[in-house]
């Protein structure tokens, strides 16, 4: 019986891949075609060496899976689909903790993982080859390799210790916005139609306009209207006026619900300025702002001369 003889495989990347011709010498052994041997196997050596030169790539190359876990899904597979085997294997996987299995479409193929390798697992998760274990990889001053970038919700939680932050989402966490200042926004009457505001009615000021700030467009004519990417926790000042008034008040709404309000003695003055300042949670893009008058004169009085600043202290995003 022949002794069977392996090809050498190198790791190397051939230019060319032989094509054999009529009249071709077809002869065995070592492939050399300088000095024309082994013509039989210089197409299968070359084919190899290429095949292991993407072999030594994916070794190091960094995995992507669905999920880790101890046994295969219960819902059919599709061809292709790769899971991270963890400890404590079970079943089809049982006694292959720590490697890849793949579904070819008829059955799982396993291919073991190299130290150093890392693994991406859906949802976010990282893991590296350390030891013979897949452990989960934390990124830090010393490690080398590819890093995970924390998302916003991640920035804003504080809560996780392995992703990096870059500067935009760092300025995001503080609230910063493109001009390196908060969301901010200051309303005002002044050099405005005046407005006549009923005895004891609480009236919404409804001439005030946007006049400072890098969000004027989230105010309407009327309220202030936040949108997902201007949520958070905002604070609130205004100082309201009415010329001559008795008893006048101030009110800050959210959403047709007061959240602040100060309402000054019965007193007449030619301009009593009454202060509110309040701090409103607006985590749902539509939450309103509005600002009230009432006072006491015992008829109408115009409201003019009224201010109100806004500036968001701290961003907020859904965690969901």
């Amino acid at each position: 019986m022949t002794q069977l003889v392996k090809l050498a495989e190198q790791g190397l990347w051939p230019a060319d891949i032989h094509e054999i011709q009529n009249g071709d010498d077809f002869n065995g052994g070592p492939p050399d075609l300088d000095n024309s041997e082994g013509h039989a196997n210089v197409q299968a050596a070359a084919l190899a060496a290429r095949t292991q030169f993407l072999l030594t790539l994916s070794r190091g190359a960094a995995r992507a899976v669905i999920s880790r876990r101890t046994s295969p899904p219960t819902i059919p597979p599709t061809a292709g689909d790769a899971y991270l085997i963890a400890s404590g294997a079970s079943g089809l996987w049982a006694g292959f903790s720590e490697n890849i299995a793949v579904w070819s479409g008829s059955s799982w193929q396993i291919y073991p993982l190299q130290e150093g390798q890392i693994i991406m697992v859906g949802g976010g998760s990282v893991y590296m080859m350390t030891g013979g274990i897949a452990s989960p990889w934390l990124a830090n001053f010393g490690a080398a390799g590819p890093v995970e970038l924390a998302s916003k919700p991640e920035v804003l939680a504080g809560q996780d210790n392995s992703r990096v932050v870059t500067p935009q989402n760092l300025a995001f966490a503080l609230g910063k916005t493109g001009d390196g200042l908060p969301l901010n926004l200051k309303v005002s009457n002044k050099d405005q139609p005046s407005q006549s505001i009923p005895h004891t009615i609480v009236t919404r000021c409804d001439n005030m306009v946007a006049v400072e700030g890098n969000a004027q467009g989230l105010w309407n004519g009327q309220q202030m209207v936040v949108t997902p990417d201007t949520l958070g926790v905002w604070g609130i000042f205004c100082s309201l006026n009415t010329n001559g008034e008795m008893g006048e008040g101030a009110y800050v709404f959210k959403n047709g619900e007061r959240i602040g309000h100060y309402q000054l003695g019965s007193q007449v003055g030619p301009s009593n300025v009454c202060a509110v300042t309040v701090f409103a949670y607006l985590t749902e893009p539509g939450d309103v702002i509005e600002f009230y008058h009432e006072h006491r004169t015992g008829s109408p009085v115009l409201n003019n001369g009224s201010d109100a600043y806004m500036v968001r202290l701290l961003p907020y995003l859904d965690p969901n």
